[in-house]
């Protein structure tokens, strides 16, 4: 049995004065530059993170190289 696949297509027109323009145009500066700080303080976040995940694996070989140190009780 064949089946039929229908596609359509839709399309949203918008009619601006140009005072209209204008605002959404700033509007848009605007989310740009929010979307811009998320995704710098997302990096910054990573980083950070990767540095706290060292420094624990850091801390996690010194404690394992001082027990293995201690003298084991006779």
């Amino acid at each position: 049995m064949a089946q039929n696949v229908i596609f359509t297509r839709s399309a949203t027109l918008l009619f601006l004065e140009a005072s209209d323009t204008k605002i959404i145009e700033q509007e848009h500066d605007f989310l740009s530059g929010l979307l811009e700080t998320q995704k710098q303080a997302q990096k910054i976040l990573m980083i950070l993170i990767l540095k706290q995940s060292l420094r624990q694996a850091e801390c996690q070989q010194e404690n394992l190289k001082v027990k293995s140190l201690k003298p084991m009780k006779p």
